[in-house]
């Protein structure tokens, strides 16, 4: 049998899908909005919008 291990798939973190505000706790769906006024998720979004492709960082806009 052979030791070696491969690991698939792993972790490269949030996209920008997984730190849509319809998912957080603090999101109102009935109006809307968000009931708080500094995003908890603040970090996590800066760091899923900034996407490396091809070498080179892409900077997209913060929803929030």
């Amino acid at each position: 049998m052979n030791d070696t291990i491969h690991i698939y798939n792993r972790w490269q973190g949030y996209t920008s899908d997984d730190c849509a505000c319809e998912y957080c706790l603090y999101f109102d769906e009935a109006e809307k909005i968000c009931c708080i006024e500094i995003c908890c998720c603040f970090e996590e979004k800066q760091a899923a919008l900034l996407q490396i492709s091809d070498g080179k960082m892409e900077a997209r806009r913060c929803p929030v």
